[in-house]
């Protein structure tokens, strides 16, 4: 797992990019995670923006449950995932697919209310679509 991170002083903003390859090992994003959480720590409470090909589709993110027959890994990825996102009150914001009919580019965020719109469109780039959000300033 892979991870690029960010601050924006002037507007008190952390902002990372994370890529999970498929079938990663759980250790690896849950090291990627607690030098997250590290780095996390180290901001005076910050607004959070991460995002990312975190490969997960046993993720039902309209009820935030896990599937449990992608095996042990993925479903231990998944729940460090959502108790990361749990300790940071962030919010998982894409809902519309973005590789078949799974969501695994996801944009998490402790400020929703700064999300207008969100888009999901193929591109010749990547297997995946390209996701696109609107921000409201």
């Amino acid at each position: 797992c892979q991870c690029a991170i960010l601050t924006i002083d002037p507007l008190n903003t952390v902002v990372a990019a994370v890529y999970r390859p498929p079938g990663a090992q759980q250790s690896s994003l849950r090291k990627l995670l607690v030098w997250m959480q590290e780095y996390l720590d180290g901001a005076n409470n910050p607004d959070i923006h991460i995002t990312g090909d975190f490969n997960l589709p046993n993720i039902d993110w309209s009820t935030l449950t896990i599937s449990r027959d992608l095996g042990l890994q993925a479903t231990s990825s998944a729940q460090s995932l959502l108790d990361f996102m749990g300790v940071n009150f962030l919010s998982q914001v894409v809902n519309i697919p973005t590789r078949s009919n799974n969501i695994l580019d996801l944009v998490l965020t402790n400020r929703t209310h700064y999300i207008a719109d969100i888009e999901s469109s193929p591109t010749t780039l990547s297997d995946h679509n390209l996701v696109c959000v609107s921000a409201r300033v």
